[in-house]
């Protein structure tokens, strides 16, 4: 994994396992090809999160429904972007669910792309499971 070597991959990928993270394929959650991508979910909701490089990353909590993609939220109830470290550190430290969803917040099509690769009206959608 190359750009992930200087964030000690196998520290996040274990810590990512241990905690019951599903890992995805990168050319799952979305294009351009992220180096990372894992997901957890929860009764109402899914946590993502995925990384690009060590300074582009993207986590948030979205809604779970049918219809729904986790790579291609239409509403989210948090979210954070930046350095894959600090990413990688509040999606893990975010506190679990209750048992109501928060109020929810829209976000744009392209919102799980990188901000400098964002193109209008047009987003890769990740397939059904």
């Amino acid at each position: 994994m190359h750009t992930l070597i200087t964030l000690d991959a196998d520290y996040w990928l274990g810590e990512f396992r241990r905690r019951r993270w599903q890992l995805h394929p990168a050319e799952a959650a979305t294009e351009p090809r992220a180096v990372f991508a894992a997901v957890l979910t929860w009764p109402s909701v899914h946590d993502v999160v995925i990384v690009w490089d060590e300074t582009t990353a993207i986590a948030y909590r979205t809604p779970r429904g049918p219809g729904l993609s986790e790579f291609a939220p239409t509403h989210v109830v948090a979210e954070y972007s930046g350095p894959a470290t600090w990413v990688l550190r509040w999606i893990l430290t975010l506190s679990p669910p209750g048992n109501e969803i928060p109020p929810l917040r829209p976000v744009p099509p392209d919102f799980a792309l990188p901000k400098r690769r964002r193109q209008s009206g047009s987003y890769p959608r990740a397939t059904a499971r």
